[in-house]
């Protein structure tokens, strides 16, 4: 096969720029200059196995006929083997007459190189020419194709020749090229070292989607690290907390009888809350499958994973939960339900093509006998639907997350944990961010666990700056001023670092002159008042009050106590309904003190119908630490 032939070069060149790359630089890059670089290419390997050249060669003349069937081989033959098999040595039998000299011909004993076979792949498949002819030119050239990117010298090359060659056209019209796969050491996997895990029993022990979850979760062009720990992580982070998401609606539809055929509620008549999950889920499709179109899986994987850990899981499920606990079976009850079943099962069906098998069981659970499709794959993939994208509550939801994350993050700035109540957070922000937070004012609260959230109509009061002098740039500037300069600043700190921070320059009077310096001079840090600590994101200021009383520090006793219990039902594996009576004991009276008269709290939290405190559960259980001291915690099952 030449490639010397310039014309026959510029066009394989050529037809290149046509295909659609993943990551687009193969093309112009890695390929390309294997392209701009090609040289013959040498069909005929000298080996056994493989596809027989079928070139027959006359021993007397040296004419040369190649065959292009099997009928043609058999028409021509003169001597033929007893079983008609066109593989070494069989097909070696076969002699031709020649058409020149009347001589034998026979066949040059070598093979194809497999290449070539593996780059017919597009018309060898079709059994192309001979059948199939109209199916074969539907589907050429293919829409698309994936392999690792050592291919780019073999298979993709090997298909795109022959394509160019033999119909004048690409033979792919895209291609992802994946990156090398090592071990989870960085290492490249062999078998003889079987510095590997096993994929087979990793499969056994997370499932085959956490395996594929893991690999579609990383840049599908860079190299990826695989192993267990991977693995385990996938199953871990997503599908163990997608589990709980439908397991929680499960358990709760089953308990209300909730019947979406007779208890759905129009999307436009559900809460805020509700509106905003839907939007968010609208904006998930969108997302997706801009992902998938342009085979950027890893975008999708976290996409998905971020709006079921965080929106679904974190924040809606939380949010709502109490929603699904009340008695009523109110028009807010059966309106959560209608959005967390439509969520769940439009999610199915999003996740379909990345974790098929977690998908099917899904939508299997789900279905409650509506009338649809057998299974999630026999459904189309769900589309962008504006129209349920409610920007007004989409966006007062928004900023009141963002006000809660900026509330938190004041507090880590702190160093105190959430369970730790405080006495108010002062948020400086904009006019319409601080709406939000007046409609959701008991949700902000609760979220970040603080008695009053107020707003700062300036950030003047709260915040202190602080001036670091460069003093190399100083003293390059101003040589032998420098030193008065420092002592001026230090002077007027406030007022030098407050015009930099909000001009990008300050003025300072030396020897009768106004200098003006920047932050290349004095880099400005911005302090919070003392006692409080400070977190900016977005344009939100908070400053959260770091003081406590005796009745707050009591309180996050209490809820310590409470996550204590909480762990506990966990490691039962209860229900979330299930009914519990708690035997406790503390070794600390000020935290029995703090538990009794918080009872009604601890109850509601922990669904106990009972707090008993009773000394007997030092012997028979483990103690637990409750800062610093011990307490006994003994969980019972109500009975039916």
């Amino acid at each position: 096969m030449v490639c010397k032939d310039h014309c026959k070069k510029r066009k394989i060149i050529e037809l290149n720029s046509s295909i659609a790359w993943f990551p687009e630089h193969i093309r112009e890059g890695r390929f390309g200059d294997f392209l701009r670089e090609m040289v013959d290419w040498a069909l005929s390997r000298n080996r056994y196995w493989g596809t027989p050249l079928p070139v027959w060669v006359c021993s007397n003349c040296g004419e040369i006929e190649v065959i292009g069937s099997v009928q043609e081989l058999l028409q021509k033959s003169v001597k033929k083997p007893e079983r008609l098999e066109l593989h070494r040595p069989y097909v070696d039998e076969f002699v031709l007459r020649c058409n020149k000299c009347g001589g034998e011909m026979r066949r040059e004993p070598v093979v194809i190189d497999v290449w070539y076979d593996s780059g017919a792949a597009t018309f060898a498949r079709y059994h192309y020419p001979f059948e199939n002819r109209e199916q074969f030119e539907n589907n050429f050239p293919v829409d698309f194709i994936t392999e690792g990117v050592d291919q780019t010298r073999g298979w993709f090359y090997s298909l795109h020749v022959l394509g160019s060659l033999l119909f004048d056209q690409m033979a792919f019209k895209s291609c992802l090229v994946i990156g090398l796969v090592l071990n989870e050491q960085g290492e490249k996997m062999s078998k003889s070292k079987k510095n590997y895990d096993d994929p087979w029993t990793l499969i056994e022990k997370y499932g085959a989607d956490a395996l594929r979850w893991q690999l579609l979760g990383t840049t599908p062009w860079d190299v990826v690290r695989f192993g267990e720990r991977g693995v385990a992580d996938a199953k871990r982070r997503f599908f163990g907390i997608l589990e709980n998401c439908v397991t929680f609606f499960l358990t709760y539809a089953e308990l209300d009888g909730f019947d979406p055929a007779l208890h759905t509620v129009e999307f436009e008549k559900t809460s805020t809350l509700d509106k905003w999950l839907l939007s968010k889920l609208q904006l998930l499709i969108k997302g997706v499958r801009q992902a998938l179109d342009v085979y950027e899986f890893n975008a999708a994987v976290e996409l998905i994973e971020k709006f079921v850990v965080d929106d679904l899981s974190q924040w809606y499920i939380r949010r709502s939960r109490r929603r699904f606990w009340k008695e009523e079976k109110d028009l807010d009850k059966w309106a959560a339900y209608t959005t967390l079943y439509h969520t769940l099962l439009e999610l199915s069906k999003i996740i379909a093509p990345l974790a098929p098998f977690s998908a099917e069981v899904m939508y299997q659970e789900l279905a409650l006998k509506q009338k649809m499709p057998e299974s999630v794959h026999l459904n189309s993939y769900p589309q962008y639907n504006p129209e349920l994208v409610f920007e007004k509550e989409l966006e007062e939801i928004e900023d009141v997350r963002n006000v809660v994350e900026v509330i938190r993050a004041a507090r880590n700035e702190g160093g105190v944990k959430t369970r730790q109540p405080l006495l108010v957070a002062k948020v400086y922000c904009q006019d319409r961010v601080w709406k939000s937070v007046e409609k959701n004012y008991e949700v902000v609260v609760d979220e970040v666990n603080v008695k009053k959230v107020e707003r700062l109509p300036n950030l003047s009061e709260y915040r202190v700056y602080d001036l670091i002098p460069n003093k190399a740039a100083i003293g390059k500037r101003f040589k032998v001023k420098s030193v008065v300069l420092i002592e001026k600043a230090n002077q007027e700190k406030q007022r030098i670092a407050q015009e930099i921070a909000e001009k990008g320059y300050a003025l300072v009077e030396l020897d009768g002159e106004k200098e003006r310096v920047t932050e290349e001079e004095f880099r400005v840090v911005l302090k919070p008042k003392e006692g409080f600590a400070h977190a900016e994101r977005s344009g939100i200021h908070v400053f959260l009050d770091l003081r406590t009383t005796p009745e707050l520090e009591e309180e996050g006793l209490v809820r310590d106590f409470v996550r204590r219990v909480q762990i506990g039902r966990k490691e039962l594996n209860l229900e979330f309904d299930q009914k519990i009576k708690l035997r406790v004991w503390f070794e600390d009276e000020r935290l029995s003190k703090a538990v009794l008269k918080h009872e009604e709290y601890v109850k509601s939290e922990t669904l106990a119908s009972e707090v008993a405190f009773d000394p007997s559960v030092v012997q028979q259980v483990e103690p637990v630490d409750l800062d610093g001291s011990k307490v006994w915690i003994k969980i019972e099952i109500n009975p039916l």
